[in-house]
């Protein structure tokens, strides 16, 4: 005889490790399935890696110099935008404040964002890198700043991400739409994400280099040409350390 069907609701929630995955793994899919995000964090990018090829030459920028600003303009795009604008849209329509009751919770819904923004932005720099390679690019990367980066990197993204949940937090998605296309603009043309600092003027130089995107982008350029720079990771962690401590006072899981 075959046993009866309970239907039954099972007594405990799924342990938290695997409740964080799946969560991961459902917002990394809802990533993946918008148009803008794929444009913003990959075609422009390497739209950028294309222009910096053929006319980097009179602006006196080699490959070596555009394919790593590239992938900082990646992480960028994916830390910033994507974070900010789905983020916000799920605020308003009570999707944060639903899933922050669940056994998920505000700890777990957090930390699967955190996890698919970095597998998403890992597969996208996997893309554009490969893209980098097949124009010609051939990083040659320092042992030293290797950990430099490692470090550099995520503390810069942190940061970013940041940023993206003080305006999740706080603002309408109309105007986060715009303002987050302002910000994510301006970094990308002056904000040391794509230009070197050592071709600003040297007044300049030091001002936009205390910003963590210009951290981002010289870590990753000079890793592509076999420098070591220390200095970012000071940078990087100030502006990881003051977003999150903004974020946490900003943020706001109801509309």
């Amino acid at each position: 005889m075959t046993s009866p069907i309970s239907f039954a609701p099972m007594a405990d929630a799924a342990p938290p490790r695997q409740r964080v995955i799946a969560h991961a793994q459902t917002e990394a899919r809802l990533i993946f399935r918008v148009g803008e995000q794929i444009l913003v964090s990959v075609l422009i990018p390497i739209a950028v890696l294309v222009a910096g090829t053929v006319w980097g030459d009179r602006l006196g920028l080699t490959l070596a110099d555009v394919a790593p600003s590239v992938l900082a303009l990646v992480v960028w795009s994916t830390a910033l935008t994507s974070l900010a604008i789905t983020t916000g849209f799920e605020r308003r329509h009570g999707i944060l404040e639903r899933l922050a009751v669940t056994p998920l919770g505000r700890g777990g819904l957090l930390a699967g964002k955190a996890l698919a923004i970095t597998a998403v932005a890992v597969v996208e720099m996997v893309l554009v890198a490969l893209v980098a390679i097949v124009i010609g690019w051939r990083p040659q990367p320092d042992l030293v700043q290797w950990l430099v980066v490692a470090v550099t990197l995520p503390l810069a993204a942190v940061a970013f991400a940041s940023l993206a949940l003080s305006m999740a937090g706080r603002l309408q998605p109309e105007i986060i739409i715009g303002l987050v296309n302002v910000i994510y603009l301006a970094g990308m043309a002056g904000g040391g994400i794509i230009w070197p600092l050592d071709e600003l003027p040297s007044w300049l130089s030091p001002i936009i280099g205390a910003l963590p995107t210009a951290a981002l982008g010289e870590a990753l350029r000079h890793w592509s040409t076999g420098g070591v720079t220390w200095w970012t990771i000071p940078v990087a962690a100030v502006w990881a350390a003051g977003g999150l401590a903004v974020a946490k006072r900003l943020f706001r899981w109801t509309a």
